[in-house]
């Protein structure tokens, strides 16, 4: 029979530890290494944001054609239902408080009053100036995905044809507009739900309920004409979209998501965007991060990543609730370069910040870059995937080996020996 060293049978314990001290140093640099791939990750979808940049581009290089700036007239006059009067009351378009005025009527005057003449406020060719910027064009783009109201005139009431004045003493006073072609002024006309001084002074008039009013001020005088009318909303988006069928509808942020969050300066020209575009795509790309040999796309980094760490804590404690109990004094183990078998307070506390702050932020900040538009089924699978982590660090910690003369110690203390 073939005797063994006894010193030969404690070297299992060398090799135990330093499998767990490698697999406690792959905790931490898989999870630095997250940290890096998230907060450095450069733009996804990059080619989508280019795409959608040149489309967008060439809608407004062409703003004048019949595929956009007349996609957006024909709306409005499906809208509006065949309404094509060239005149100051023709139809106008309103989103919130604003209202944009039809440009053929732009240089029309509303009457005059004392020998002073107005021009309307916003007028609708103002509405649709080609935009310089993305931001141009996204302001342009949300406004239509709010579908305006088109305020359409009842040209049958006689009260568009009633000039009412309010002056600073509360005496009211009626007369008939004077229509004459005139050259605009300064003075701007508001077009807008009526005020309650206004709505006082029609009632007292006696003129029909009219919801909207052209008014402005003349001297120290109000100014109001009653504008009866109805309202039909319009689906500006909708025609473009019929143009451009890779557009879908929603605000900017939603239809052009991959751009707008390519591209957070949107305020600067698009051949600027498309330059920064092009350097960025220049740059060297890593599409893999590897992983005890195993590559995973790093665009699905914060899904696997979260997954991958609460997998290296299980393993780890495993091993370390298996060598804690086996680990006697006088072993190789204690050894080894290790922190996790050091006795001094300075490594204890790095041991614990490292396996239990540090697993937690990472699958913090990988839980704040997957949870964007996150289902719910989501953020349940995130939440537990959190508490086992968190649950994992202190099992961890609480498995690591104790120095026995740190037991024998205690054990002194409490027996009273010395």
């Amino acid at each position: 029979m073939i005797s063994r060293d006894p010193k030969s049978s404690q070297h299992w314990s060398e090799d135990f530890v330093e499998h767990v001290r490698t697999v406690h140093f792959s905790l931490i640099a898989v999870c630095l290494a997250l940290i890096g791939v998230v907060q450095f990750e450069k733009p996804k979808d990059l080619t989508t944001a280019q795409t959608q940049l040149r489309e967008i581009k060439s809608a407004v290089d062409n703003w004048d054609s019949d595929q956009v700036k007349g996609a957006i007239r024909d709306a409005r006059a499906e809208a509006a239902g065949g309404f094509h009067r060239q005149s100051w009351n023709g139809p106008c378009m309103a989103v919130g408080s604003t209202c944009f005025k039809p440009s053929h009527d732009a240089s029309v005057a509303l009457p005059a009053m004392a020998g002073s003449r107005v021009m309307r406020q916003g007028a609708f060719a103002d509405f649709l100036d080609k935009p310089s910027s993305l931001k141009g064009f996204c302001f342009y783009w949300d406004l239509l995905y709010q579908k305006p109201r088109l305020i359409l005139p009842d040209q049958t009431s006689e009260a568009i044809n009633t000039l009412v004045t309010i002056k600073p003493d509360g005496s009211i006073s009626a007369s008939k507009p004077d229509y004459r072609p005139q050259t605009r002024m300064s003075t701007i006309v508001n077009i807008g739900p009526t005020t309650a001084s206004e709505q006082h002074a029609f009632s007292t008039l006696h003129l029909p309920n009219a919801p909207y009013a052209f008014s402005w001020d003349v001297d120290a005088n109000h100014i109001a004409i009653p504008f009866p009318a109805t309202e039909k909303q319009m689906d500006g988006q909708a025609a473009l979209i019929r143009s451009h069928p890779y557009w879908k509808a929603g605000l900017c942020s939603q239809s052009f998501a991959e751009l707008m969050k390519a591209a957070p300066n949107q305020d600067v020209s698009f051949e600027s965007i498309a330059s920064s575009f092009e350097q960025e795509a220049a740059k060297p790309k890593f599409d893999s991060f590897e992983v005890f040999g195993v590559k995973f796309p790093v665009e699905t980094a914060s899904r696997w990543g979260i997954i991958l760490i609460v997998g290296i804590q299980l393993y780890l404690w495993i091993h370390l609730h298996e060598l804690s109990p086996r680990l006697k004094v006088g072993d190789p183990g204690w050894d080894v370069a290790w922190m996790g078998v050091y006795r001094s307070l300075p490594a204890r506390w790095l041991f614990f910040v490292l396996t239990v702050g540090l697993p937690i932020i990472t699958i913090g900040l990988l839980g704040k870059h997957a949870l964007q538009k996150a289902t719910l089924l989501s953020w349940l699978v995130y939440i537990a995937a959190m508490v086992a982590c968190l649950a994992l660090s202190v099992l961890i910690v609480m498995a690591v080996p104790q120095h026995p003369s740190k037991k024998a110690a205690h054990h002194l203390e409490e027996s009273g020996g010395g």
